[in-house]
């Protein structure tokens, strides 16, 4: 019996069109993720390798079949959760069960037969995979041998392990429950505990651990080859080894105890089937017929809608499924709130923006699953119940049934907002921060995320009614999420086309919403005119009666297309339409619209066409005097000024090659040299001119260039809108004026990229004697030590702020105006600062001190302040007297997230040290990275290097030391700068003391990160210059890191700081 059980089953998954459509799907998901990595789709930015390691290597292949197996889930639990459940669901039990069937052959043959046809769907990951290699267009330097093995033991150590565990769990609960909402129920609780156990482990110190507690092994896989080489990641085999082994020991051995405890609970019975006998039932008699007034006016449609809509809400909220799974929603949310009060291992205060990002995106996956499994449910209540040709038979409009609906689908997304609201400012008091902003919470989470929750609640009934059935809808819906989710990958990166889609917002404490509002909600307006076409479009196939073929349904929607349809379908059509031109001409027409893959083609083009001019000499700027305007209301700046040059190298030039960008927003009004130039080349698209000089500047010769630039938006980008210019914190640097020469940073710097159109690998470092390089710093190819003089003009309501010391302030009509001048020689390094500011002010010996901050943000001032204090005293004894009479920190908004020194002052984003909960933290230590600015005042704009090659290793050169002053020459031969820290190699005890001290090499991504090494090896410089114990030091190690215990690792550091 087992074996006609399993063969009956497995005929019918075979002739069942899911069973294709679900082999498809994965099939063609692994095919395009391996054609997009191996370089056959041209504008795709799929890329799964990882530098040199081959796309069909058996590292990649692992990692590529087990990414897609996990977004098999939902397959696994509607095949082996109906499996267990298909028979009481479609009343068979009945008859079934009366058949001389033992439990262990039932059980088992639809246990054995749902793992069957799991396995072979999963399949079609490997052969998408095998049969993208053999495309024309694959990259050959990224294909090795393809070999058996390499597809297969994915499935070995992954894949069948994972759905014989999937099975059993849903499988289980399918067969006990006897309900398809128990096992869905099932598929979300699991997700929760994997994301809550991913919180948990996250911060365990055995990673031991954290490798057998996940279900689906794949932290016991990253642990297994987190230390290969390339080499062994394209040939060696991810195994059944070390941790990973057991972890599917432990994993399958819980789900043969769920299979188990299944077969001891299951009966092969009615449920509510027992020994007792029935007891008699008293039937009342039937009420006598009373009179019935009718009623078919329009008022008694919406009290009926109203009535209905009510209905179907509140049965679906009483649902102990859905009050499961929402409070697993909230659950994950209040673990993610855990990451608020941490950054980087430094307290922070819980701020409204934060929280909400972080509610909201934990929240974001249960909200998409609710859509998607109860819209299911609205349309499918009646018919599931068998109440459906009663409700059919009502006296009432069909738009009355289908607008309750949507309606109560609509209320779903919106209570769960306000309780994600409540849960959130719940999460804020619960830390301690009492500066609650209901009223950002309501714009957020009822407004601007409500919006798109709403417009997919329309697309998931739209696709329930015209697919017409439950679970093939659920399956579309996740289609559309992974294709809505991959479509940019895809080169489909226009948000025209992407339902729901916009240009995004980010809300600053500093600036607000600023001018993202204004595009997101044209956005959102499009795409309501859009949903309402949609609902329109289910309205007409709406399925009423018993004939639900598409013959009859098409048949029936021509007869409901009557005029208020039609009139319906030209208003919204119209306005869909008249906004989508409008978008249009913002995207296309006032700004050019480019993909990915064209913007890498156009940087591409700028290579090949003009890299021959990175060797010729090219002017040198010694003087910068510019003046700026600000608007920040309208969001644009006019900056005109003049830099001083020289040909400072042995030979004459002749062309002179001016970077400076003049398309969509950008304006040249005037660019202009005091010595005869002509205009020879001039390239829109790279924001280049190239000048001739008919009479060459000799070595030696100096001139100038005036220039008059333009930034002045219009509209808005495909990509949103500019934070060049705000409206409150504007933060405008160097990077926006006018350059010379040859601009490697415009190439592409990724090899599998640059691989992808055709361009050799580049250079990591430069030959010791390449004269180009070596007239080169980190900040500047043009020029060395300059002098600055900026002038820059704001609203009367603002502070601007350039490098240097202030010289004068002064009004002129409703413009107020500030002008900044550098006491000696610095770098043409420098930035404009804009925002309407609070000002706290203290003095350190003859430096006068300034912390520019946005009112609110009041938390760290008092120690920010002493933490400049500290810097100057210390960096004033050990290295040289300060250069300058004033030092700033300067507030900006939160579009960029790092800290940035600059002469005299040092800009710092909202979202880092200005929310840190530094008054938690005991005296003596770490104060955080507030203190972090004056350091990058002395080392590294001080003296700079270039990186250089010499045989293995990185050298340096020095740049002009015109402009330092005398009495730092001494201090100045004992620092050593580069592009990562800055350490004083006083002695070599000193030196290998702070090596093996983890502060003193932490990861630098971020130029933020670059400065808090600088303080942080600071720190451990002073510990060790005062010859005091190691435990202060370990103290903050432990602080920074987050941790209560000393790991080996950190205990050998220990020991050898002892030494």
């Amino acid at each position: 019996m087992l074996t006609a059980i399993f063969r009956f089953e497995f005929a019918r998954h075979i002739r069942a069109i899911s069973t294709y459509i679900y082999f498809a799907v994965f099939f063609a998901a692994a095919f395009v993720a391996m054609a997009g990595t191996g370089g056959a789709i041209s504008d795709s930015l799929i890329d799964l390798g990882e530098g040199k390691v081959l796309v069909n290597s058996p590292y990649i292949l692992h990692n590529v079949i087990t990414l897609f197996g996990y977004f098999g889930m939902l397959v696994m639990a509607a095949v082996a959760g109906r499996a267990a459940y298909q028979d009481f669901e479609t009343g068979s039990d009945t008859f079934l069960f009366s058949y001389p069937i033992r439990k262990t052959e039932y059980l088992a043959g639809r246990f054995l037969e749902a793992s069957a046809i799991l396995v072979l769907i999963f399949t079609s990951i490997g052969l998408g995979a095998y049969a993208a290699t053999w495309l024309p267009g694959m990259d050959a330097v990224r294909l090795g041998p393809n070999r058996f093995l390499a597809y297969a033991m994915p499935y070995v150590t992954s894949i069948i392990p994972n759905i014989l565990l999937m099975c059993a769990i849903f499988f289980s609960l399918g067969a006990l429950s006897r309900k398809a909402n128990a096992v869905y129920l099932g598929n979300v609780l699991l997700v929760t505990g994997y994301l809550i156990a991913a919180t948990l482990t996250g911060d365990i110190e055995n990673r031991w651990v954290a490798s057998l507690v996940d279900p689906f092994g794949n932290e016991a896989g990253d642990r297994l080859t987190q230390y290969w080489t390339v080499a062994e990641k394209n040939v060696r085999l991810v195994g059944l080894e070390g941790l990973l082994l057991w972890n599917r020991v432990l994993w399958l051995g819980v789900g043969a105890a769920l299979v188990a405890f299944t077969w001891w609970k299951f009966r092969l019975a009615l449920r509510g089937a027992g020994s007792k006998a029935a007891g008699r039932v008293e039937v009342p008699e039937a009420p006598a017929p009373r009179s019935v007034t009718h009623d078919f006016s329009h008022a008694a449609a919406l009290r009926a809608l109203f009535r209905l809509t009510w209905l179907n809400f509140t049965e679906t909220v009483k649902n102990i499924y859905f009050i499961a799974i929402v409070l697993a929603g909230i659950l994950v949310v209040g673990f993610a709130g855990r990451s608020l009060s941490d950054w980087y291992g430094t307290p922070t205060y819980p701020v409204t923006y934060q929280t909400m990002a972080i509610a909201g995106g934990s929240f974001a996956i249960f909200m998409l699953i609710l859509i998607t499994l109860y819209s299911g449910e609205l349309v499918w209540r009646e018919r599931d119940a068998k109440t459906n040709e009663l409700v059919d038979a009502l006296p009432l409009p069909r738009w009355t049934v289908f607008l309750a609906k949507m309606l109560a689908l609509f209320l779903i997304p919106t209570l769960l907002q306000t309780v994600l609201m409540l849960a959130g400012m719940g999460v804020q008091l619960s830390k301690g921060y009492t500066r609650l902003e209901p009223l950002l919470y309501v714009k957020e989470l009822l407004g601007l995320q409500l919006i798109g929750y709403l417009l997919t609640c329309v697309l998931a009934l739209t696709v329930q009614t015209l697919v017409n059935h439950k679970y093939r809808g659920h399956f579309v819906m996740v289609v559309y999420y992974l294709c809505a989710t991959f479509m940019g990958r895809l080169g489909f990166e226009q948000h025209i086309y992407n339902y729901g889609s916009g240009t995004g917002h980010i809300y600053s404490d500093m600036n607000g919403f600023g001018f993202f509002l204004r595009p997101e909600l044209l956005f959102n307006a499009y795409w309501a005119c859009a949903a309402v076409l949609l609902a329109l479009l289910a309205n007409l196939f709406w399925v009423q009666g018993l004939a639900t073929d598409w013959h009859w349904r098409l048949r029936m929607a021509r007869l409901r297309f009557h005029r208020p349809a039609a009139a319906l379908l030209l208003a919204a059509g119209a306005a869909f339409a008249g906004q989508g031109a409008f978008i249009l001409y913002n995207t296309h027409v006032l700004h050019r619209y480019q993909t990915t893959w064209q913007h890498d083609e156009k940087a591409k083009r700028y290579e090949k066409q003009y890299r021959k001019y990175i060797g010729i000499p090219q002017p040198r700027i010694t003087a910068t005097n510019v003046a700026i305007d600000l608007y920040p209301s309208q969001g644009r700046f006019r900056a005109h000024g003049t830099y001083q040059i020289a040909n400072k190298y042995g030979r004459p030039i002749d062309q002179v090659l001016v970077t400076q960008r003049f398309d969509d927003d950008w304006q040249i009004h005037r660019m202009q040299f005091s010595f005869p130039a002509e205009l020879q080349t001039q390239d829109r698209d790279a924001g280049l001119r190239i000048y001739r000089l008919p009479q060459a500047l000799p070595p030696g010769a100096t001139g100038s260039m005036d220039f008059d630039i333009e930034f002045a938006p219009r509209g808005f980008s495909n990509g949103g809108v500019s934070t060049l210019v705000v409206e409150n914190g504007t933060f405008l640097n160097y990077e926006s004026f006018p350059d010379f020469g040859y601009q490697e940073g415009a190439e592409l710097s990724e090899d599998a990229v640059r691989r992808k159109h055709g361009l050799a690998p580049k250079p990591r470092m430069y030959d010791i004697d390449d004269p180009v390089a070596r007239m080169r710093n980190d900040t500047s190819h043009s020029s060395d030590w300059v002098s600055l003089d900026a002038t820059i003009s704001t609203d009367p309501d603002q502070i601007a702020i350039a490098p240097g010391e202030l010289v004068r302030e002064w009004s002129e009509g409703p413009r107020r105006f500030f002008e900044y001048r550098t006491r000696g020689k610095a770098l043409n390094f420098f930035c404009a600062v804009s925002a309407r500011y609070r000002v706290v002010r203290d003095k350190w010996n003859d430096v006068d001190l300034g912390i520019y901050y946005h009112p609110g943000h009041e938390y760290n001032l008092s120690k920010m302040m002493q933490g400049l204090k500290d810097a100057l005293t210390y960096c004033t004894k050990n290295f040289s007297p300060y250069q300058n009479k004033t030092i700033r920190i300067l507030e900006f908004p939160r579009y960029s997230s790092f800290a940035q020194s600059f002469l005299a002052s040092v800009p710092y984003s909202e979202s880092i040290g200005f929310r840190s909960r530094l008054s938690v933290l005991r005296h003596g230590s770490r104060s955080g990275p507030p203190v972090v600015g004056p350091p990058g005042s002395w080392g590294g704009r001080a003296r700079l290097c270039h990186r250089f090659r010499v045989a293995g290793r990185v050298h340096g050169t020095d740049g002009d030391e015109e402009g330092i002053r005398p009495g730092a020459h001494a201090a100045l031969s004992q620092v050593r700068v580069s592009s990562t820290r800055w350490t004083n190699t006083s002695t070599a005890a000193a030196t290998k003391r702070r090596r093996r001290c983890p502060w003193s090499a932490p990861k630098a991504r971020t130029t933020f990160t670059t400065i808090r090494a600088a303080w942080c090896s600071m720190r451990c410089r002073i510990i060790s210059a005062r010859r005091t114990s190691t435990a202060p030091c370990a103290r903050m190690w432990r602080r920074w890191r987050g941790r209560s215990r000393l790991t080996p690792q950190r205990k050998n550091w220990r020991q050898n700081c002892a030494r």
